[in-house]
């Protein structure tokens, strides 16, 4: 499993205040191969998220099969830190 992780610079276009403080959100997006999940596997979650000096992206990316399990720990282990998670489509 490889992980970058680095700040980002995001316009401020919405109040996000509205959602919750901005410690407690966590934007994130999954990659998978296909729609099937008999045939299909997780190879990528992106995150962003604010620090409380600013944005930061967060990936963690599959770098073979067997990794996908990592990748989702990691993942799972990383979110306990938010309180509401907001998806792409989700």
């Amino acid at each position: 499993m490889i992980t970058i992780k680095h700040p980002v610079d995001l316009p401020d276009t919405y109040p996000l205040e509205r959602i919750g403080a901005l410690k407690d959100l966590l934007f994130f997006d999954i990659e998978t191969t296909g729609l099937s999940g008999d045939t299909s596997q997780l190879y990528l979650i992106g995150c962003t998220y604010h620090d409380g000096f600013g944005w930061k992206l967060i990936q963690w990316f599959a770098d073979t099969k067997t990794a996908e399990a990592d990748v989702l720990n990691a993942f799972f282990e990383f979110l306990k830190n938010f309180c509401t998670l907001i998806h792409f489509n989700g």
